[in-house]
This record gives structure tokens, C-alpha cells and sequence, in this order.
């Protein structure tokens, strides 16, 4: 008897430990999801930001929204949400291309991709700051 009740222990403890672990699973998939939800609502902020800035400045609007791409990158975006605020920056280019600004945030959009491609966020950020310094003077 004695050897069937510590079998059932043990069963009840396995037990414990996978119901625990499948929460710990389930709790990390909500987290996940939610830190999507999160990034898709910034992305959409920003394109939003975008469009009601769009007359002010268009020069001063491309870098706040190369900033703000720049971060949304760091965070790991979902595919949907990417092309979303890829889509609000080709939105700019026309009324870039004015001011003649529109050439050098083609070539800060290309920097940012090289970011998916191993360049640490942090070094196409500032490359993306030195090159709008520059496209600025």
C-alpha cells in the first residue's frame, strides 16, 4: 500500500509540474500577443502622426518618423505592422521630394532594412541621424 501511495504522489506532483508549465506556455503566448496588439497600435499612432504633421515641416516629419521606425524595428514588428509604417513613409515621399529631401530618405529606408539584415538598431539609427544632419544643411 504504502508503495502505490507513493506512486500516487509522484503522479499528482508530474501532474502539478506539467499543468504549471502548460500556464507558464500560455501566460508567454498572451504576452506575446499582447506586446503585437501593442506594437501594431504604436505603428498605426505614428502613421497618423504622420499624415496630420504633414504640412508643417515634411523634412522635420520624415526624421521623427525614421526615429520612431528605427524604435518599432528594436521591438521586433510584426511583418503587417512593418509594411503598414513602410507604407505611411512611401505616403511622405511625394511631398518630400519637394523639398528635395525625398532622395535622401530613400536611401535611410534602405539603411533601415540593412537592419534586418544583422546591423544592430542602434548603429542604423545613428547612420539615419548623421545622413538627415547631413541632408538637412
Amino acid at each position: 500500500m504504502a508503495r502505490n501511495k507513493n506512486k500516487k504522489t509522484v503522479y499528482r506532483k508530474n501532474w502539478a509540474h506539467q499543468r504549471k508549465r502548460k500556464i507558464d506556455r500560455e501566460e508567454e503566448v498572451q504576452w506575446a500577443n499582447s506586446a503585437k496588439r501593442k506594437a501594431a497600435d504604436a505603428t498605426d499612432a505614428v502613421a497618423k502622426s504622420i499624415e496630420a504633421a504633414l504640412p508643417l515641416s515634411p523634412s522635420a516629419v520624415a526624421t521623427d518618423a525614421l526615429e520612431a521606425g528605427a524604435l518599432l524595428e528594436q521591438k521586433g514588428l510584426l511583418k503587417d505592422a512593418m509594411k503598414r509604417y513602410t507604407s505611411a513613409i512611401k505616403m511622405l515621399m511625394p511631398h518630400l521630394s519637394e523639398t528635395g529631401v525625398g532622395e535622401h530618405v530613400e536611401t535611410l529606408m534602405a539603411q533601415a532594412e540593412d537592419t534586418k539584415a544583422g546591423l544592430s538598431a542602434r548603429k542604423a539609427k545613428s547612420k539615419i541621424q548623421r545622413k538627415l544632419n547631413c541632408a538637412s544643411v
